[in-house]
């Protein structure tokens, strides 16, 4: 809609495409020639990869191209965000049940999965660590033997990472402002636990990418939330220049977090590389809860305070699950140790906050990065802090909001919503103030809080221009 005045609404431009099915989305991309790909996954948590035999999927009448461990020469065959440990299919190992040893191109899906089914590999069964407690024990097996490349980013005051602090955990991260000593002031200091189920981000478009390779140059159509990280990761996995890779982004059938990153277009890119046409891989939904899920999580909190309420002091500790590959990780870990400390004014912070590798679907961003499982344990805290105190839990998070203009932490730009205020529109929505009491019957108020994608990391603008 064109020529609308200040105060009226625009109708979507994408919403009578969507509205009446005619929108288009990876998924339904089709290229003349066409061929369509599966893989042979893992059905061991954790096994040495013995061998691998494709000679008879190779034979198999429709199939173009079969990727195994022995096409990968020549490339970078690992990928991730800070860390580059998750190979386009198993190299040595398989580190869950659903781990990708080999990929088949073929004419059609049904005769891709038939060629899966001859290609013959031998696994060395290992011992598998299933939850954080296992992968923390002092006896359990290590999943990487040998550190993974990574990079630690830089980060502000009082906040630091560590590659690969201790066996089976790939990172740590770290923040901490204020004095310790305040904690000998406190009239009553509160330790809790709190535990946190794995989810599945469960978007309606599955994880697909159409990939068609000619000579040198590279062209997918991806269902992904940020094509262009992406190009940069292709291009260093397959050792080619960003201006060979060209990325188209149709509408994306949901994402939440799921579609960063290296997925489905590694396999697809050399798939179709291999064979000289174009290749589709789309999985399917229960591949897709083999893919990536939200981060389980352990999370302890020490809170210190006064008597009448007043906050002073807190410390936090939280164990992620992020599964058998780091993927985003590291960046949930560093978003959720920022924001273990809640929207509150505290004398001192300090958090750590662990990604322990586990023989599970990789886990990665979800809806917050972190912010989920951070506010959940710390909202929790402050009603049972609220409990013992008996005080109102709207009465014990007013008296310790930050105000509009104060800060997130020290040295960040002023939080530029009113939380009071908004804490008081919806107490009055709910008739919170004056509502009846009754026994085993009651009202909650929380407060989610979320940094605009990070601390210490200004908002820029860039523009770069790539050669063809």
């Amino acid at each position: 809609m064109t020529g609308s005045r200040i105060g009226t609404r625009d109708r979507r431009t994408d919403a009578t495409l969507k509205v009446t099915g005619a929108a288009q989305y990876t998924a339904d991309i089709r290229l003349p020639g066409m061929l369509h790909a599966k893989v042979l996954r893992s059905p061991h948590a954790h096994a040495r990869l013995v061998s691998v035999d494709s000679a008879k999927a190779r034979a198999l009448p429709g199939v173009h191209a079969v990727l195994t461990r022995d096409e990968l020469d020549g490339l970078d065959p690992t990928y991730g965000y800070f860390i580059k440990d998750q190979p386009v299919v198993a190299l040595d190992r398989v580190r869950y049940a659903g781990d990708v040893v080999a990929a088949v191109a073929a004419e059609s899906e049904a005769v891709a999965l038939h060629a899966l089914e001859l290609i013959e590999v031998v696994y060395e069964p290992l011992p598998a660590v299933p939850d954080i407690e296992a992968a923390l024990a002092p006896d359990a097996p290590e999943l990487f033997e040998q550190a993974p490349p990574g990079i630690v980013p830089p980060y502000g005051t009082g906040a630091s990472g560590q590659l690969r602090p201790r066996p089976n955990v790939c990172y740590e991260f770290r923040y901490e402002t204020g004095p310790d000593s305040v904690w000998d002031d406190c009239d009553h200091i509160f330790e809790d636990s709190f535990t946190f189920s794995r989810m599945n981000h469960f978007h309606l478009e599955p994880f697909v990418t159409v990939a068609d390779v000619r000579g040198e140059e590279i062209e997918i159509w991806a269902s992904t939330q940020n094509p262009f990280p992406l190009r940069k990761e292709l291009a260093r996995v397959l050792r080619t220049p960003e201006s060979r890779i060209h990325i188209h982004v149709p509408y994306v059938g949901g994402g939440f977090g799921s579609k960063h990153n290296c997925k489905t277009e590694p396999i697809a890119i050399l798939l179709s590389r291999a064979a000289g046409r174009p290749v589709r891989y789309c999985l399917t939904t229960e591949e897709g809860f083999l893919t990536l899920s939200q981060h389980a999580a352990v999370l302890k909190v020490r809170t210190g305070v006064m008597a009448d309420g007043t906050f002073v002091a807190r410390e936090s500790e939280v164990l992620l699950d992020a599964g058998a590959y780091s993927d985003g990780s590291p960046l949930v870990a560093e978003k959720a140790c920022y924001r273990m400390p809640g929207p509150y004014r505290w004398q001192h912070i300090r958090s750590s906050s662990s990604c322990v590798m586990t023989t599970t679907t990789p886990a990665g961003p979800f809806r917050g990065f972190g912010a989920t499982q951070a506010t959940w344990a710390s909202e929790s805290q402050v009603d049972m802090i609220a409990e013992r105190l008996g005080m109102d839990p709207y009465e014990l998070r007013m008296k310790n909001l930050k105000r509009l203009g104060e800060p997130f932490v020290p040295g960040e730009s002023g939080i530029d919503s009113d939380l009071a205020e908004g804490l008081d529109a919806v107490a009055d929505a709910l008739g919170y103030q004056g509502r009846e009491r009754v026994p085993h019957r009651g009202m909650g108020l929380a407060i989610g809080f979320k940094d605009g994608g990070g601390v210490n990391k200004p908002a820029q603008a860039r523009v770069k221009i790539t050669a063809t």
